[in-house]
């Protein structure tokens, strides 16, 4: 193929109407030439503007198909790729992707990966009763056993998120604090008094979510398993991309696929499921999760962590997470509103929460999160569990633990029981064995510059015709070869933001308007990865002299200056 312009993101994600650049046509074009088939019509149908992908119907000769753009990168999209083959040979009611005339499972153009299915007929669940729900929580739980196993092709950037729990709950409990001071920097906006009214109480719920994690829960020795044990999340999974069709429910959009606990798919279907009722309704959470359960059985300790995750104020934080951007705009009465609703659902959540069995521990007021766990990473080589139990020694010694208090007396347990697969209007599964539980915890990288992406040495094999090498440049054999050498301690790498401590308060000012003045680009790069922005993101924000990661540098600025840091 000829060579093609790079697909570029061309607008918002608020879009009228579908649409995309004159360009990207003439692409998907010069894609479908690729195929043995002819293109009779095609119609776009949805888009991603923000990050440069689309969809688009084709009628062909061989029946109607779907073209797909996937936004991502071609290292991190070959990853989908590669695992939507792999449930599609495991059973799983998925769509198939077509081969081109090269063999390949995907057409690489425009810096995109782009793939071809047949078009599947699909009806959405019923949202009116838990019979619908159910359904898609039985899809979902299929979905989760298909998937484990999973070994990504040569070239693929591995996806996984496994071993980000405590960096997440962690920057959960820190922006509490970025909310605070913008509510009372903002005083005379609409949401700000009852924004600040209702901080501290989930503060304290992302710290004691972080606490426990950390040394009341089964979380280490869940992950010691493996990627490849738990297999893949959806990411997104919900009504819109899990549908009824021929022989039960299909899940679409498999883009975002990653590596991790298969609960955490559970856990926000349930909680938004939640969150549009205005109620948290143990009738139907027990109904969801036992009809997952009737596909995909969920262990104690598993089921343990979903309560933990949603002991976390997600709900809270996600709708709250964009005041940082512009807050004078932000926080209108729309907003107030949002704010009181959440509130006001909060109470049943623990309520049913506390009959579900969820016991948590208060943090001790001393109690300071440990570096090394919140910046656990995914592992390089293998660890001994007596080096892994180095994590907690020497830092924090917790005292006796004492029962965090919950609304009301305790009730019994919950303990999930599987509903008939008939019930859910789906076809059994078969099954499958269980996977051993390794010994061994593996390696947490600590607090140190990330390296490069792990990549497997698998190649990826379509149905029908074998694959031609991965276009993705190959990973150098000393980035992924294990050593057997002993783990040497790491020292704490002092953070930016515990830097600009040592400026003046007429410095941090100054460098509101100008920060590339005042930080060297690694710094920069850094203090975002402190954000919460993930490293490959801020380089390209950095590179690109993007205008968002300045303002939110000159906001963490603005922060240090507010709470009086910085040398007099």
């Amino acid at each position: 193929m000829e060579e093609m312009p790079l697909i570029q993101p061309w607008g918002d994600v608020e879009g009228p109407v579908p649409e995309v650049p004159t360009y990207l046509d003439e692409i998907a074009r010069h894609v479908m030439q690729r195929y043995d088939m002819q293109v009779n019509e095609i119609q776009l149908i949805t888009t991603k503007p923000d990050k440069g992908g689309a969809i688009w119907y084709i009628a062909t000769d061989k029946g109607p198909r779907s073209l797909k753009c996937l936004h991502r990168t071609p290292p991190r999209s070959l990853f989908s790729v590669g695992a939507q083959e792999y449930v599609v040979s495991k059973g799983a009611r998925v769509p198939a992707l077509i081969p081109n005339q090269d063999g390949l499972l995907y057409t690489e153009a425009g810096g995109k990966l782009w793939i071809v299915t047949d078009w599947i007929s699909l009806t959405p669940a019923s949202k009116a009763d838990l019979t619908g729900a159910q359904t898609l929580c039985y899809g979902l739980g299929e979905f989760h056993r298909h998937t484990q196993g999973y070994v990504p092709p040569q070239g693929a950037i591995v996806a996984s998120r496994l071993y980000g729990y405590p960096k997440q709950y962690y920057k959960i409990w820190n922006k509490m604090s970025w909310f605070r001071h913008i509510a009372q920097a903002y005083h005379d906006m609409p949401a700000s008094a009852r924004l600040l009214a209702m901080i501290d109480r989930y503060e304290q719920q992302a710290l004691t979510a972080l606490y426990n994690l950390e040394y009341h829960s089964p979380y280490l020795s869940l992950i010691a398993r493996g990627e490849e044990t738990w297999g893949l999340v959806h990411q997104d999974y919900g009504w819109s991309n899990g549908q009824e069709g021929p022989g039960g429910l299909w899940i679409i959009d498999l883009d975002g696929v990653a590596y991790d606990l298969p609960i955490r798919d559970l856990r926000k279907l349930i909680s938004g499921t939640m969150d549009d009722m205005g109620f948290w309704d143990v009738t139907w959470m027990k109904g969801m999760i036992d009809a997952y359960q009737a596909a995909n059985p969920i262990e104690p300790e598993l089921f343990q962590m979903m309560l933990l995750d949603f002991a976390v104020p997600n709900e809270f934080y996600k709708n709250v997470k964009e005041v940082v951007f512009e807050p004078h705009i932000f926080m209108d009465e729309q907003f107030d509103a949002l704010l009181q609703k959440i509130d006001q659902t909060e109470d049943s959540k623990w309520a049913a929460l506390q009959e579900f069995g969820i016991r948590l521990q208060n943090p001790p007021a001393d109690y300071r999160p440990n570096p090394l766990f919140v910046e656990l990473r995914r592992p390089t080589t293998p660890l001994q569990a007596e080096d892994a139990a180095k994590l907690q020694a020497n830092w924090y010694l917790p005292p006796e633990p004492q029962a965090a208090p919950l609304p009301s007396s305790p009730a019994t347990v919950y303990e999930p029981k599987p509903v008939p697969a008939e019930a859910v209007h789906t076809a059994p599964l078969k099954e499958t064995p269980k996977v051993a539980l390794q010994e061994n915890l593996q390696e947490m990288q600590t607090i140190q510059p990330k390296v490069k992406k792990q990549t497997s040495k698998q190649p990826l094999k379509p149905a029908t015709k074998p694959v031609a090498k991965s276009p993705a440049k190959p990973v150098s054999k000393a980035a992924t070869k294990a050593t057997a050498a002993p783990v040497q301690p790491v020292q704490p790498v002092q953070p930016v933001s515990q830097k600009l401590a040592d400026l003046t308060a007429n410095q941090l000012i100054q460098g509101i308007a100008s920060p590339e003045k005042l930080l060297s680009k690694e710094d920069t790069k850094q203090l975002l990865v402190e954000m919460g922005i993930s490293p490959e993101v801020a380089e390209r924000a950095i590179s690109k002299q993007n205008s968002l990661a300045s303002t939110m540098i000159s906001f963490s600025l603005l922060m240090q200056t507010l709470q009086g840091k910085g040398k007099k």
